[in-house]
């Protein structure tokens, strides 16, 4: 099987979110004979943003309560 995981990772100064990359993870697993493949890296959109996805801001607020990151 294929595992695949999906990131994205901001660049955060005073506070507000600069820039985004999105990138993934993944490698391949045999399960039959106990192996993974070495995990490969690839980058996906990136660029200026102005705000964390508002899924991200949930997700910051849930572990860290009154965090001033937007």
């Amino acid at each position: 099987m294929t595992f695949v995981a999906s990131f994205e990772t901001y660049v955060v100064r005073a506070n507000r979110v600069r820039y985004r990359v999105a990138w993934t993870a993944s490698t391949v697993v045999n399960i039959a004979a106990g192996t993974a493949s070495d995990v490969m890296y690839r980058q996906g959109a990136s660029g200026p943003v102005g705000a964390l996805r508002g899924v991200h801001r949930t997700a910051l607020l849930a572990e860290y309560p009154g965090n001033a990151i937007r």
